[in-house]
């Protein structure tokens, strides 16, 4: 599973499907997944606790796990950071390294605009990816956060089950991996579009496979 030469964003994706589709990774591969990672943060400088690409980092449109495509490459670079991070902690290889990854990564991740919740251009997407990092860390801390976040999403709504130009199938992904109440009442929002979305043929390739997941999983 492990890509070779490292590889990101292939790193994380396959990281994410595990997760996704409740396969169990064994010790040894979460330890060498979480190895990879912290071989790709960046330790110094104004990149500090960011993550390079690692081999291959041109070929093709970069995506997020649902499949929404990534234009910038501001939306680009700060996923990567923060499904690291996020990665890291799913993986729960317990380190000093780790331990210091992740707070390196955390400090940059608290001085962007996503970490306050952010509704403009591609900023959204990486919102809903700072959401799913929070969602993941389990910590107490965080949860006044995230209900600040899940009360402001709600604002986004533009009435037809989806958040204005939220990316859709993304945010349903959030959704789904959170038990808040206000998460929960954010997916019911859109239950009637998610289930005629189910009701359409889907194709059978890895991606549409994957949204039609996320809209049956609550």
């Amino acid at each position: 599973m492990l890509p070779t030469p490292p590889n990101l964003r292939l790193t994380l994706d396959a990281i994410d499907q595990a997760q996704f589709y409740q396969h169990p990774l064994t010790l040894a591969e979460r330890e060498a997944f979480a190895m990879q990672i912290l071989s790709l943060q960046i330790q110094s400088g104004t990149k500090a606790g960011m993550f390079s690409h690692g081999a291959a980092a041109g070929e093709g449109v970069p995506r997020l796990f649902s499949g929404e495509r990534l234009h910038t490459q501001l939306a680009a670079h700060h996923t990567l950071l923060i499904d690291s991070a996020r990665a890291l902690i799913l993986l729960g290889v317990h380190s000093g390294a780790v331990s210091r990854a992740l707070e390196l990564a955390h400090r940059k991740m608290e001085t962007r605009c996503y970490a306050g919740f952010c509704a403009v251009g591609e900023c959204r997407h990486l919102t809903v990816a700072f959401m799913r990092y929070l969602i993941a860390s389990q910590s107490p801390e965080h949860e006044p956060r995230l209900g600040s976040f899940f009360t402001k999403l709600a604002a986004q709504r533009d009435g037809q089950g989806r958040w204005g130009n939220f990316p859709f199938f993304y945010t349903l992904l959030m959704l789904s991996e959170s038990d808040h109440p206000l998460a929960i009442q954010e997916w019911q929002y859109a239950a009637p579009l998610c289930a005629a979305l189910l009701a359409r043929p889907w194709r059978d390739d890895p991606i549409s496979q994957r949204r039609k997941s996320i809209l049956s999983r609550r």
